[in-house]
């Protein structure tokens, strides 16, 4: 059986994860292959460091918790999918399919989302331990980080086998 490290895949693109991935997966030795897909978490991360961006996904969080406490649906708040978060999300639903292909008969497929947008909940957190006054008020990032930290913890698990 080999093993291979996650640590071994993480400076690989989707694509180059994607090519690397398939080709243990047709090799009759390999019983265990591991493949990672970093683009959506470096989109997480590029859009809490845009600070535009991030003021105005706060601006929308805040919003929908606001209309959430109003209408008393306690489901949390539902963000909307930027067109690039649409692409990523294809180019992985893509990546997962054409792993799937590749694998011989009788193979488990075991997919593990890990954690949602860690890089939003670091950068709250950061905006609340600086000393000057956030532009948003403070109550109001708090209620947001426990909204998106509630989020980010949630993890998802899927199984199938190959037939």
């Amino acid at each position: 059986m080999l093993l291979l490290h996650p640590m071994h895949f993480l400076w690989l693109s989707d694509e180059e994860a994607l090519s690397k991935g398939k080709k243990e997966a047709k090799n009759d030795r390999v019983q265990f292959v591991w493949t990672q897909f970093s683009e959506l978490n470096s989109y997480f991360k590029r859009q809490a460091a845009d600070t535009e961006k991030l003021y105005g996904k706060l601006a929308e969080m805040i919003s929908l918790l606001t209309c959430h406490r109003k209408s008393g649906n306690g489901k949390g708040i539902k963000e909307s999918i930027s067109p690039e978060l649409e692409e990523i999300l294809s180019h992985i639903d893509a990546g997962v399919r054409c792993l799937y292909a590749a694998l011989p008969v009788n193979a488990m497929l075991l997919i593990c989302t890990g954690h949602g947008d860690t890089a939003i909940v670091h950068r709250l957190r950061k905006m609340l331990t600086e000393q000057s006054e956030p532009v948003i008020g403070r109550e109001k990032i708090v209620k947001v980080l426990q909204e998106v930290q509630a989020q980010a913890e949630v993890a998802l698990c899927f199984v199938g086998m190959k037939h």
